[in-house]
């Protein structure tokens, strides 16, 4: 995975298979009201950007409900995975935009990675047929893409194009 990539290709697609999405979401929602954090791995090919894998890690953070922090172990033994293509993480009580913590921290991993993905867990609105005061979090997600220059990383949003069956063949 290399800047080629996104230099030449236009508008590449971003597809994440619904079983990585349900994970993600599961895992924001079990480990609820700390953050969640784990590695995105797929494939970038035929003009797609394809998620479809997520490795939960523990969040060694000492403020785990403000603050992630991948168990240095665990990050170390999947950071050169050939399949490393982003990290996730969750916010329990803020919408998926990143905080200036995220920001600070992303020239730590940013080289290793092409996509940045927060889910959050904060919106609390009743969904359908649920009444009020009754109300279970709910999840969203927005991704990013990691913008290198000159040593300096910044996070570009981005909409996940589609999300497909799991067992369709996209190469």
């Amino acid at each position: 995975m290399n800047d080629y990539f996104w230099k030449h290709v236009s508008e590449p697609k971003r597809i994440i298979l619904p079983s990585v999405y349900k994970q993600l979401e599961q895992d924001s929602l079990t480990r609820y009201p700390h953050e969640a954090c784990g590695i995105l791995l797929g494939e970038i090919a035929a003009g797609a950007v394809i998620i479809d894998g997520y490795v939960p890690v523990t969040n060694a953070s000492a403020q785990p409900d403000r603050h992630f922090s991948l168990e240095p172990q665990e990050w170390v033994k999947h950071s050169y995975h050939p399949k490393l293509l982003g990290l996730f993480h969750s916010h329990p009580t803020a919408p998926p935009v990143p905080s200036a913590t995220d920001l600070r921290e992303l020239p730590l991993f940013a080289s290793l990675l092409k996509l940045y993905v927060i889910g959050s867990c904060c919106n609390t609105e009743p969904a359908a047929g649920q009444t009020p005061g009754n109300n279970q979090p709910s999840f969203s997600l927005q991704g990013y893409e990691i913008i290198s220059s000159d040593s300096n990383y910044r996070l570009e949003s981005i909409t996940f194009d589609c999300i497909v069956a799991d067992q369709v063949s996209l190469f």
